[in-house]
């Protein structure tokens, strides 16, 4: 809804601007073996880069490889039952013949649809949307690969795993209760941070890293080699596998030309980032795929689609790296019109802006742009003026704390703790590697501290939340799932500490927890 929402606002602002329903391309229009693989995103409107009705888009891919055809995946598969409309593939260049397969009017939404190989090298697939459609638009996104040759009988099939509309959740909660006269401490885990240097070294470290990561690049900066050279270190300092179960980062490799953007699509490996960064100027001049954005906020809510459906618990971040003292981008309209920090938040993305212009700061840089690439609270943008690409990592990237303003968790009550912040009642998760440590100092020394925990929701064994008392002795340990109403008394001590852990992997919707008879320390 909050998309729908989003687009019907912005064609209500926008109507005196000449927008167009453009249909996309395949991101590579041959698939040069089995193993290749292509991406195919829906139609987008080339303003606003929301869905819309194009009415009628013929897509065409083939494989150099003989005795394949292409088959492949379908993702985030909606609204062709309401829009009644169509998406046909067939077999060779004749699309007058019956196809081998399509998703129609009778196509219920789905998160994972399998298409039926096709007998030919070579493919067209046709999209039909009726006209008079001006709401709850088709959208899919098409993942194909090389595949054995499917059948010479043609079949019209549909094999799709349905979007639940009840889920049964599994209750884990690992609680540990520790006795007060059981002496057990722990070191608080400090986060290391690298001292800056000049510039990176010949060979890069590898950082282990779990997320979808959008890269932008402003190709209107003025060292564009320099600007290359930082994006390919950093592509080449994690372990990237574009895929929807990865456990490690995809990235979505975004350039970005005065308001014009040109997305590559999230299927990319290392080798083809590293290519396509290698001469940025000429990717840009040589692409039809470009379209203008009014603003970053309803772009990045459309390119994290498939990742708020399919990679729920996984980290959303959006880098944007420019050495421009002024950010330009379009002005149709008067910018104060919008107010976009919503989306930032509602999609849960952590906006990095990123400057390695060493004669101005990022946030200067930043506010002097007003690009609207902000959130609020665990979603406000983060600023980073550019050393190295260690430190990037370290400072930011691997820093839970920073990356998701851990320095804003804590309510103006002086009694509560939100991790994350979910003031504005927006579904946002924490981040991984955070290290968030609350002291709180009694009030009334003849009554004992209290501890309540709320609706906390974290990783089970890898996330933890553990209260000291004053000595450093452990009162409980927690951890799991849907841990609710919990209620951790500490005895005879002046203070408590509670520390917040996050691990490596996944991130879920933390929770609250709140003090009785003691105050935050500031």
């Amino acid at each position: 809804m909050k998309l729908v929402y989003s687009y019907l606002l912005f064609a209500a602002l926008v109507g005196q601007v000449s927008a167009a329903c453009k249909c996309t391309t395949f991101l590579k229009p041959t698939l040069i073996s089995q193993y290749d693989y292509s991406v195919l995103y829906y139609p987008r409107d080339n303003i606003t880069s929301m869905p819309c009705n194009p009415v009628k888009c013929i897509y065409t891919l083939e494989i150099n490889e003989k005795d394949h055809g292409i088959g492949g995946n379908i993702y985030y598969v909606r609204n062709f039952v309401k829009s009644k409309a169509s998406l046909k593939f067939y077999n060779g260049r004749d699309i007058a013949a019956t196809p081998y397969f399509q998703l129609d009017e009778n196509t219920k939404n789905s998160d994972l649809t399998v298409t039926h190989p096709s007998y030919d090298q070579f493919i067209t697939m046709v999209l039909e949307v009726d006209p008079a459609v001006v709401k709850d638009f088709p959208t899919f996104i098409y993942y194909p690969t090389g595949s054995k040759q499917g059948s010479t009988t043609t079949t019209t099939t549909t094999t799709t795993t349905p979007v639940p509309t009840t889920r049964t959740t599994r209750v884990s909660t690992t609680t540990t209760q520790v006795p007060e006269t059981t002496s057990i401490t722990t070191a608080e885990l400090p986060i290391i941070l690298h001292s800056p240097i000049a510039s990176d070294p010949v060979l890069l470290p590898k950082y282990q890293l779990e997320g979808d990561l959008v890269l932008l690049l402003d190709i209107n900066s003025t060292n564009i080699v320099r600007l290359a050279k930082i994006a390919q270190n950093l592509i080449n300092s994690i372990d990237i596998t574009p895929f929807i179960d990865s456990e490690n980062v995809r990235v979505n490799l975004v350039l970005y030309n005065n308001g014009a953007i040109l997305p590559y699509g999230w299927n990319l490996d290392q080798e083809s980032l590293n290519l396509i960064t290698g001469d940025l100027l000429k990717q840009f001049e040589n692409e039809f795929n470009a379209f203008n954005i009014i603003s970053l906020g309803p772009f990045l809510s459309t390119v994290f689609e498939e990742s708020k459906v399919l990679r729920k618990n996984v980290q959303r971040v959006a880098i944007f790296v420019t050495d421009n003292e002024h950010v330009k981008h379009l002005k149709t309209f008067n910018d104060e019109t919008f107010v976009l920090t919503d989306l930032f938040d509602s999609d849960d993305i952590h906006p990095v802006f990123v400057n390695f212009n060493g004669n101005v700061d990022a946030e200067r840089v930043y506010a002097s742009s007003n690009i609207q690439f902000t959130g609020t609270a665990s979603n406000a943008v983060v600023y980073h003026d550019y050393t190295n690409t260690s430190n990037l990592l370290e400072s930011v990237l691997l820093n839970g704390n920073v990356l998701c303003n851990a320095d804003r968790l804590i309510t103006t009550s002086n009694h509560q703790v939100s991790i994350p912040n979910n003031e504005l009642n927006f579904k946002k998760r924490y981040c991984n590697n955070m290290n968030v440590v609350t002291y709180c100092d009694i009030i009334d020394l003849a009554q004992p501290i209290t501890v309540f925990f709320e609706q906390f929701d974290i990783e089970p064994q890898q996330d933890t939340v553990s209260v000291f008392d004053g000595k450093y002795i452990l009162q409980n340990l927690i951890s799991g799932h849907k841990i609710d109403q919990l209620k951790v008394t500490v005895l005879n001590s002046s203070l408590v500490r509670v520390v917040f852990n996050t691990g490596s992997s996944k991130v879920f919707g933390g929770g609250n927890y709140h003090f009785g008879n003691c105050i935050i320390r500031a």
